[in-house]
């Protein structure tokens, strides 16, 4: 999600540093684009990557408690006025 967001900020601040580089005849190296994708591709995926072992506990403490929660509501005994289903 966060991603598209810094992509299109790369791509701001090249256009801006290219337009700033045109008005004042200074010369921007050509790489300068796209070393800043893939600095910014790269901390993404290696964000994902340190952050993902979190969601996956979390994940199954979530799962683990509802199934806890469904198994217990099996076991109780109905209300009256109910039946036994």
């Amino acid at each position: 999600m966060y991603m598209s967001y810094a992509l299109s900020g790369v791509a701001l601040i090249v256009a801006l540093a290219k337009t700033y580089s045109t008005i004042y005849n200074i010369d921007m190296p050509e790489y300068v684009g796209p070393a800043l994708a893939v600095t910014v591709i790269s901390t993404a995926f290696g964000y994902s990557y340190l952050t993902k072992n979190n969601q996956v506990a979390a994940t199954a403490k979530t799962e683990m408690s509802h199934n806890r929660d469904i198994s217990s509501s099996r076991d109780s005994k109905p209300k009256e006025g109910t039946e036994w289903r």
